[in-house]
C-alpha cells in the first residue's frame, strides 16, 4: 500500500533474526521479534517525550509456512492510537493520507503527538488506565498527565532479572512521589512493567499526575 492513501501502519525497519533465536514464528514474536523492534524503534525515534507513547512500535512476522521455509524477517511498523478511544481498549487512528511518514512528522512536530487521559467519572482510583479512562489531547484541563518515564538501569537489575516489587516501588518513591507528590491538589499514579512485559524488552515506569500541573 502506497503511503498516501489511507493506512494504520508504516514500517521503519526490516530486520533479519538469527535462524537460532526461535524454535516457531509464534516464540519469536513473543519473544525475539519483540524485543527487535522495540531496539530498533528507540534508535528510529530516539529520546521521545514520556507523553508521546502513544506512538506504537508493532512486529510482524512472515506466515508459518514462510517461516518454515526459512523466512527470518521482522516488519517493524509504528502506529498511532487515536484520541478518543478507551485506555483498556485503544483503536489505532488512520495515518495521514500523504507521502510524508509518521516517523518524519513525530521528529519534527513533536507536541501534535501529546496525549493525556480524561475520564468522564472524575478521577476513581483506579487510575489514568482504568476502565472508563479515553485518550485525549493535553487542552484544557485534562484528567491525568504523564509527567515521566523512568527506565530501569542495570546495575539495578543484575542479570536482567525481573526485580522484586520493593525495587519498583522505591524507584517511585524517588522519582514520582518525591517529585510531585508535594503538589497542592495533585494526586501521583504509577505503574511498572509486568513480567511478561519486562520478557518482551519493556523497562520502562510510568509517573503519572492529576490535571495539568506537569505543563
Amino acid at each position: 500500500m502506497a503511503c498516501w492513501e489511507k493506512h494504520q501502519f508504516e514500517t521503519f525497519a526490516v530486520p533479519s533474526l538469527a535462524k537460532a533465536q526461535a524454535e516457531s514464528v509464534e516464540s519469536a514474536l513473543e519473544s525475539s521479534a519483540t524485543v527487535e523492534c522495540t531496539t530498533m524503534f528507540s534508535q528510529a525515534v530516539p529520546e521521545l517525550p514520556p507523553s508521546q507513547v502513544l506512538v506504537l512500535s508493532n512486529a510482524f512476522l512472515p506466515s508459518s509456512a514462510l517461516w518454515k521455509q526459512g523466512a527470518r524477517w521482522v516488519d517493524c511498523e509504528l502506529s498511532l492510537i487515536k484520541f478518543g478511544s478507551a485506555v483498556a481498549n485503544p483503536q489505532l487512528a488512520d495515518l495521514p493520507a500523504r507521502a510524508r511518514s509518521l516517523r518524519e512528522a513525530v521528529l519534527t512536530q513533536v507536541d501534535a503527538f501529546d496525549f493525556c487521559v480524561d475520564d468522564p467519572r472524575g478521577l476513581p482510583a483506579d487510575g489514568p488506565r482504568g476502565n472508563g479512562s479515553v485518550y485525549a489531547d493535553c487542552t484544557g484541563d485534562p484528567d491525568w498527565s504523564l509527567v515521566k518515564k523512568i527506565g530501569l538501569q542495570d546495575d539495578q537489575s543484575p542479570g536482567g532479572v525481573y526485580p522484586p516489587k520493593d525495587v519498583f516501588q522505591l524507584m517511585m518513591t524517588t522519582y514520582c512521589d518525591d517529585l510531585y507528590g508535594g503538589l497542592d491538589g495533585n494526586t501521583v499514579y504509577h505503574y511498572f512493567p509486568t513480567r511478561q512485559q519486562w520478557e518482551n524488552g519493556h523497562r520502562d515506569m510510568e509517573c503519572w499526575l492529576t490535571g495539568s500541573a506537569a505543563f
